[in-house]
């Protein structure tokens, strides 16, 4: 890790997608929960997929990450967790917003039945007005990439989509799962964010 600049940083933040797909594991199959279930986002090495990260070494690399790029925190784990309710409260989030943002609110209403996405505390940490909802702006949002690039990241993506919103065209079948459906859109959107981000 030595010399790794805010650059390469932000690099590895950004590649972070292409990484796991380079790393020789295939796209997850979606045909049942069981088929991806298994599979962890932070695994402890490209040999094995289905074992977490573990504490003792996701902490020295978070204190290495940190001291790169000039971060001082004694909670190492808990940093973002910390300066993220403090960065909300500076800018004027509600207490009960930055409780619910961080889940630290564990009544019945909260846990059932809202959305648990506060929106004021979302827009706080990122540092626009928490009260206003339409006071942002994203550069990268101006330009979107043609289809034919977009489907170069995730290929697999569109033949789970389309059995997955049972399309007449797909390929494949699938279990009807609402956090499946949540997943694969949300990959849909991170091909746009993920080249977006890549020519800033």
């Amino acid at each position: 890790m030595a010399g790794l600049s805010m650059g390469r940083l932000y690099g590895i933040q950004t590649t972070g997608p292409v990484l796991l797909h380079c790393s020789g594991e295939s796209f997850p199959c979606f045909r049942t929960s069981q088929d991806r279930y298994h599979i962890k986002v932070l695994k402890r090495d490209d040999n094995h997929h289905t074992e977490p990260l573990s504490d003792s070494t996701a902490a020295p690399w978070t204190r290495c990450l940190y001291s790169e790029a000039g971060i001082k925190s004694s909670k190492v784990t808990h940093a973002g967790r910390v300066s993220g309710a403090r960065l909300a409260e500076l800018n004027g989030v509600s207490g009960y917003q930055i409780r619910q943002g961080g889940r630290w609110n564990a009544d019945h209403m909260t846990g059932c039945y809202l959305t648990t996405l506060p929106r004021s505390f979302m827009r706080g940490i990122a540092d626009f007005d928490p009260d206003w909802s339409s006071n942002y702006y994203l550069p990268r949002a101006a330009v979107c990439p043609p289809p034919a690039l977009l489907n170069r990241v995730w290929p697999d993506l569109d033949t789970w989509q389309a059995a997955h919103l049972e399309r007449i065209d797909a390929t494949e079948r699938v279990e009807p799962n609402v956090a499946a459906g949540g997943f694969l859109e949300l990959l849909q959107r991170l091909r746009t964010v993920f080249l977006q981000d890549s020519v800033l």
